[in-house]
């Protein structure tokens, strides 16, 4: 039903997550049930119901958390998830831990995880050369500007906005050295009158 509500954009629409996703897509879904259960259950009660609900879809972007993580390779298992978001949870594994332990069953796949400062410094070589959307979470001015300072080591790499850039935001970009593309919805359009004549 999301469809008929939201505009197409360069062939594809905005989940709810604000992330691009092609035609015939799905999510943002969630599998916070797998943190319920082990492997072995989650292969007989989700993992049918989760394939069956894909076979209309060709892409879908799913919501795991770090305490479901065991359940991350039979999720992984269903080729047409294209973006995993991975959630930390209290007293578990902080979200690239989980990356890290699972990158291989998650190649090729876009990851979304929240991060400080501190672990994108530690994690940049990690991070490089996979499909990672990371948020950003930084206590202080101070340490913005350290993680901005680790992000030079960037240069040269491809970055993708899902909302028009201020002219401070593209500069920094530039100033990076990242090559950046922007895609836009309706509602950040302004016209008035005239531009409508």
């Amino acid at each position: 039903n999301q469809y008929p509500l939201a505009s197409e954009v360069n062939g594809g629409y905005i989940s709810g997550m604000t992330t691009w996703m092609p035609k015939n897509s799905i999510g943002h879904l969630s599998e916070d049930a797998s943190c319920l259960c082990s492997p072995a259950m989650y292969r007989e009660f989700g993992l049918p119901y989760t394939s069956k609900l894909l076979e209309n879809y060709g892409y879908a972007m799913m919501h795991v958390h770090s305490l479901g993580r065991a359940c991350i390779p039979l999720i992984a298992g269903m080729k047409k998830i294209g973006t995993f978001q991975l959630s930390g949870d209290p007293n578990q594994p902080d979200a690239i831990d989980v990356y890290r332990k699972y990158a291989d069953v998650l190649a090729g796949r876009t990851v979304l995880l929240d991060m400080t400062p501190e672990q994108l410094t530690e994690n940049l070589d990690f991070l490089k050369g996979k499909k990672t959307i990371v948020n950003l979470e930084a206590e202080s001015p101070a340490a913005a500007e350290k993680a901005m300072d680790a992000l030079s080591d960037l240069k040269g790499c491809e970055a993708h906005s899902t909302v028009i850039l201020s002219q401070v935001d593209e500069g920094m970009f530039g100033k990076l050295g990242v090559n950046i593309t922007c895609e836009t919805a309706p509602h950040y359009l302004t016209m008035d009158d005239g531009d409508l004549e």
